[in-house]
Order: structure tokens, then C-alpha cells, then sequence
């Protein structure tokens, strides 16, 4: 493929197409990178939602626990 240099530079003079090229290619990596951080953010709230829900199953179990423990003492010496 033939192109355009400046002969004083001897840099690459781009042409309408290197340019359209190039502009698709940064549109398409920005395109790529928001998709990525918006998958990182939904990964990081799924993960504060497990954690959440792990919290709260545990509260439970030991909510449930003290329970269960104040029962057997009921049983153990009901005049208490």
C-alpha cells in the first residue's frame, strides 16, 4: 500500500482512510474499556450483594442459636 511521507520529517502524512481507520479503532478501544469498567461495577455490587446476604444469614443462625440455647437452659432448670 502506497502512502504519503513528509519528505522534510520523513514522518507518514495520513490520508483520509488512515485517519477514519484510526478514529474507528480509538471509538471501538473507548467502546471496549466502558464495557469493561460497567462489568467491573456489576461485579463489585453482585459481590456487596453476596456479602450482604452472607451477613444477614448469619445474623440469623446466631439470632437462631441464642434461641435454641436459651430453650435448652429453660429445659435444663425450667424454675429459671
Amino acid at each position: 500500500e502506497l502512502g504519503w511521507y513528509d519528505p522534510a520529517t520523513g514522518l507518514h502524512i495520513a490520508t483520509f482512510d488512515s485517519e477514519r481507520a484510526a478514529r474507528q479503532a480509538a471509538e471501538t478501544h473507548a467502546d471496549n474499556e466502558s464495557a469493561r469498567a460497567e462489568y467491573e461495577r456489576a461485579a463489585r455490587r453482585a459481590a456487596q450483594a453476596l456479602a450482604d446476604s452472607e451477613r444477614a444469614a448469619r445474623q440469623a443462625a446466631e439470632t437462631r442459636i441464642r434461641e435454641l440455647e436459651a430453650e435448652i437452659r429453660q429445659l435444663q432448670d425450667p424454675d429459671q
